[in-house]
């Protein structure tokens, strides 16, 4: 009986410390909620691409205009900025697809004028 008693107080302080390390690190890692919740969140890490694109411009193309040039059904559509400019991505089920928001044009495949573009931006 002696064994097993030493047996299973070897066993409870070896997980005790598994078990204190293991909330110590809990303890520490939510002290970085201490800071901003911007800073927890990473805003300041974001692009301020997104700002200068949430809104369309006036002379956007037409909404109906924009499905009916990618040619199929539409599971999502976003503005992004590309290249300085807004344009829409849609989301099908072939693949994604690029259009100018003002005029509604495919931009994808990328043509090689844009890649260059692209290329010396860097």
């Amino acid at each position: 009986m002696n064994r097993l008693t030493h047996f299973f107080r070897r066993l409870h302080n070896v997980l005790g410390l598994i078990l204190g390390a293991q909330f110590v690190l809990w303890a520490a890692s939510g002290l970085f909620f201490l800071r901003p919740i911007e800073q927890v969140r990473g805003e300041h890490l974001r692009s301020s691409a997104h700002a200068t694109f949430a809104e369309l411009p006036a002379s956007a193309a037409p909404m109906d205009g924009i499905l009916a040039a990618t040619g199929e059904p539409v599971m999502a559509l976003k503005v992004k900025p590309w290249l300085g400019r807004p344009v829409w991505e849609a989301e099908t089920h072939s693949g994604k697809v690029m259009l100018d928001c003002a005029t509604g044009q495919p931009l994808t495949p990328v043509s090689d004028a844009d890649a260059r573009q692209m290329a010396e931006a860097g």
